[in-house]
């Protein structure tokens, strides 16, 4: 680990309160999908509160990005964390009092993804800030990391809490995660948040902190952050990178299901092993990042050959999809199978966190702090409508074609775009943003 992100104490009170926001998001996810299911045994009632989690993200968040750009960054964190624990408060005091119902969690639902779409570009414009240039490596993959283990080890407590503690104390554990994460984002200064220390900005924390004067301010600055993204060639690369890759994820997502029923004959614990994998794949490259990251800014040879990466990666997830197929078309003994299929769900999970940690470096390179809000808002949006758009694709072609037929064609995009990416010299390009 780069040694200034040890003495930076905004950016670990930072990270401390963002872990303790991606853990309870984490319990979030299953509990909230399992009372609505508990409360109204409708499948399609929690099919329909997962979807709309997307819609603020799609729809939202390029809007709010534009409008949270003009206001202190620790403040919206610190609000929205607030606005999601009283959430759940009023969650918690509903089912105490046998009020709660599934239509009232889903329109929850709608709420708690809003506020994430306040939440997310914030976040982002205020980690921009708090990391110095030589920081970006070590400091975005810390992040990751910390992310991924946060999202492995709320899913996991999650199932326990709620046969432990039962779905009120599973609540009550959730809201102390998001009233803790905003007290403690409360504490970082605003200046750190805001500071704008890149590339020649100011840096002047009175700006930052202006109010917004009104909706005309907000559509000039909505304005000007189009006009931004759409003269940065660089950005607009590492929103289709990251596009890409949502894209390229999404087969695996959606035909999962079908694939361990259908196809191997496996029960849900298999399905549930394999994620835990594919997890503990993207922590490992979060951390193999870090390591490469810390030993480059040591040895002063420079950045990270984000190219190779990004190559490397697209080869390992192509192949991922190969050894799916190939174990639905061979149908191999339980002693061949397991270690296979965790193997390669490890290295793709490693894959996966590579890549995602290599274009959130990117994304800090090519975008000053001033744009940061409304450029990140822009490619979650982008990068989230990736993955509905690919799904309704997925769905028409498995009308026609079986699940191993689907998972072995998905390889062939994933390697033409790959390797067209890498002799036209695209990758190359990307590893050279923000070289100078």
């Amino acid at each position: 680990m780069n040694t200034g992100i040890r003495k930076n104490r905004p950016y670990l009170r930072y990270l401390i309160s963002r872990m303790l926001n991606r853990f309870g998001d984490s319990i979030d996810v299953f509990l909230l999908s399992w009372l609505v299911y508990g409360l109204s045994g409708s499948a399609s009632l929690s099919a329909l509160a997962v979807g709309l989690n997307y819609l603020p993200t799609i729809l939202l968040q390029p809007l709010a990005g534009a409008f949270v750009e003009r206001i202190p960054k620790r403040r919206v964190i610190a609000l929205t964390d607030a606005g999601r624990a009283l959430l759940v408060a009023a969650f918690l005091g509903l089912y105490l009092t046998g009020n709660l119902s599934a239509a009232v969690l889903i329109a929850g639902t709608f709420l708690i993804s809003t506020l994430e779409a306040f939440c997310a570009p914030s976040s982002n414009a205020a980690l921009s800030g708090l990391l110095k240039a030589e920081e970006y490596d070590s400091g975005v993959s810390l992040y990751q990391a910390g992310s991924r283990v946060m999202e492995l080890a709320g899913t996991g407590a999650a199932g326990l809490l709620i046969s432990t503690a039962g779905s009120a104390g599973t609540l009550a554990v959730d809201l102390f995660c998001f009233a803790a994460a905003s007290l403690l984002m409360s504490r970082v200064p605003e200046a750190a948040a805001c500071a704008g220390n890149r590339r020649g900005e100011s840096g002047n924390t009175e700006d930052c902190a202006a109010e917004p004067d009104g909706v005309s301010a907000w559509l000039y600055s909505l304005r000007e952050g189009f006009r931004f993204m759409k003269a940065s060639r660089s950005l607009l690369l590492v929103v289709s990178a990251a596009a890409f890759l949502n894209a390229a994820l999404t087969p695996c997502n959606a035909l999962q299901a079908a694939l361990f029923q259908d196809v191997y004959r496996k029960g849900s614990g298999a399905l549930s092993a394999m994620g835990v994998c594919t997890t503990l794949g993207m922590l490992l490259g979060a951390g193999l990042y870090s390591a490469a990251a810390g030993g480059r800014e040591e040895s002063k040879k420079g950045k990270v050959s984000i190219d190779r990466i990004l190559l490397g990666c697209g080869i390992l997830m192509g192949s991922y999809y190969l050894v799916l197929a190939g174990l639905g078309l061979g149908h191999p003994a339980d002693a061949v199978f397991f270690p296979v299929l965790f193997t390669a769900s490890l290295l793709f999970g490693a894959s996966v966190g590579l890549a995602n940690t290599a274009v959130s470096v990117l994304l800090l390179r090519v975008v000053p702090t001033s744009f940061m809000a409304r450029a990140s808002a822009v490619m979650n949006a982008g990068c989230t409508a990736a993955m509905p758009l690919t799904s309704f694709l997925v769905s028409g072609i498995c009308v026609r074609a079986s699940v191993v037929r689907v998972l072995a064609g998905t390889a062939v995009p994933v390697f033409v775009v790959t390797i067209v990416l890498m002799l036209k010299g695209t990758l190359k390009r990307l590893n050279d943003f923000g070289q100078e």
